[in-house]
């Protein structure tokens, strides 16, 4: 079960930080 949820938030985490570059990069250069 632990096991589980570590993966799971490594996948979010894995989604979200591409994510969040790219919004910061938007921000930057709009």
């Amino acid at each position: 079960m632990d096991i589980l949820i570590s993966s799971q938030r490594y996948r979010v985490s894995a989604i979200l930080g591409p994510i969040q570059e790219l919004l910061h990069y938007k921000k930057v250069s709009p």
